[in-house]
């Protein structure tokens, strides 16, 4: 608590003699008819400093917080203190405290292939390096780290470099370069080279006798994307340190992943394979360990994605987008005897947008088994029929959109039974006033009777001034 009040009370003091861009303080709550929970924080932006300091309230009985008394108890409520402060001048970037990586690090400490299958995604190249940022309000407590980058310019060539280190003894570091042939043609290297604790945390490879000793593994993941009018292609290749090196296995690992996009008028196609070479002497149970000890158990991945735009005016305010994206996955189970399932996903989606209305629809069949026999009832892909109609009204005061969704399980096994969910919410947000009103309800089924239910109310306010931000949020769920 001490610290909040420092942060309050520190821009407000120094701000007559300290350059001072804003202070930005965020509240957010969710209330049941149990427990409430909250998280809290202050930030402070300076020309080239950035503070910030955010804390939690975990889902804390109403009984728990009306017995304290004093303020150090109210104190003892709260915990997953997250901090960080980030210096930014010429061309140098610094950033210490819990600092969340993304990007080039994600692939690295989970290769695992994306199975999202949206049919209207557009296709627009790699996000690569260690993308390190301060903690937000909602994200969870990361190891203290200490992130520096640089990054330089020269003609149509740009250049960067970036290092982390964490107080666990784990290191990261990318090299980027990429380079503008012209308007319309550019290529993009870059090279992440990283080091962490790789732990034996799974139940499953303890099951298959696949344990190892923790250990200090090291990685390399290659990436390099280029652009054409016609065509755009990502190639990615990692390749891991074994945490099995030593136990007459394979000493090293590797994934090879290739997404190209072809581009011709109204119409798109994006492609992907990804591919993890297997090796008789790797243990079937972790084909592949990444360094978050999570282990990738996809083994093939092969997708397409066909789009078609409808421009139905000549400045393209107006348009039909639609999509069809299909995905074929070979993956080993999580079971004492790993049994290879190959498994199957289609969605569909259309779209229509204009300046004042847009709407999506959105059909998802998911978790197809097309070949393989599941050893057990949890290794089983559950086939999902989904389906999601997505509204919005525009204009200059007022934002309003409504949500739809529909889901269906089908039994897997004789002893599983139907289940469907039904969803639906409306949102409006008044975007000059900063105010945002949410309120929707969730319905679960089993075999055609009533399972569980929740219906959901939220409210959140906005303020932005000249030297102080704030957004205040409330949310009450209660069960039906």
């Amino acid at each position: 608590m001490k610290i909040f009040i420092f942060l309050i009370l520190f821009p407000c003091t120094f701000l007559s003699a300290v350059p001072f861009n804003f202070a930005e303080y965020k509240f957010s709550s969710s209330f049941t008819d149990e427990k409430v929970s909250a998280y809290t924080g202050l930030r402070l932006n300076f020309p080239h400093l950035d503070l910030r300091s955010y804390v939690t309230l975990p889902a804390t009985e109403y009984s728990v917080i009306s017995d304290a008394s004093s303020l150090q108890e109210y104190h003892a409520l709260l915990n997953d203190l997250r901090w960080g402060a980030g210096v930014n001048a010429g061309g140098f970037t610094v950033k210490g405290g819990m600092n969340v990586y993304s990007a080039s690090l994600s692939k690295l400490k989970n290769p695992s292939p994306s199975t999202s299958a949206y049919p209207l995604t557009k296709s627009s190249g790699i996000t690569t390096g260690l993308k390190a940022s301060l903690p937000a309000l909602t994200s969870s407590v990361q190891d203290l780290s200490l992130y520096a980058a640089w990054t330089a310019s020269s003609g149509n060539t740009f250049l960067s470099s970036e290092a982390a280190f964490f107080e666990t003894g784990n290191l990261a570091a990318n090299l980027t370069a990429m380079t503008d042939f012209s308007k319309y043609v550019s290529l993009k290297n870059s090279l992440t080279a990283a080091s962490f604790t790789v732990s034996n945390t799974s139940y499953a490879l303890r099951q298959a006798e696949a344990s190892f000793t923790d250990r200090q593994c090291t990685a390399v993941l290659f990436e390099t994307f280029f652009r054409t009018p016609p065509l755009r292609i990502t190639l990615q290749e990692g390749i891991y340190q074994s945490p099995y090196a030593g136990k007459e296995c394979t000493p090293v690992n590797m994934w090879i992943k290739a997404s190209p996009s072809i581009y011709y008028g109204n119409f798109m196609i994006n492609f992907s394979f990804f591919i993890l070479p297997l090796s008789d002497r790797q243990p079937a149970a972790a084909p592949l360990t990444g360094l978050s000890s999570n282990i990738c158990r996809t083994l093939e991945q092969y997708s397409v994605n066909p789009q078609f735009i409808i421009s139905l005016d000549r400045k393209r305010t107006q348009y039909i987008r639609m999509g069809l994206h299909a995905i074929e996955t070979f993956r080993t189970t999580a079971t004492k005897t790993p049994v290879t399932l190959r498994t199957a996903k289609i969605r569909a989606g259309a779209t229509y947008s204009s300046k004042a209305f847009d709407s999506v629809i959105d059909y998802y069949l998911s978790d197809i088994l097309l070949e393989g026999t599941p050893p057990n009832k949890s290794s089983t892909p559950e086939k999902t029929h989904s389906f999601t109609l997505t509204s919005t009204l525009k204009t200059s005061l007022l934002k309003t959109e409504f949500k739809l969704n529909y889901k269906n399980c089908p039994p897997v096994t004789s002893g599983s039974v139907l289940k469907e969910s039904f969803s639906a919410y409306l949102k409006t947000s008044f975007p000059v006033s900063g105010l945002t009103a949410r309120a929707g309800a969730a319905v679960n089924y089993r075999s055609g009777k009533f399972y569980s239910g929740t219906v959901t109310a939220e409210a959140s306010y906005t303020l932005r001034r000249k030297y102080f931000r704030t957004t205040l949020k409330a949310a009450l769920i209660l069960p039906l």
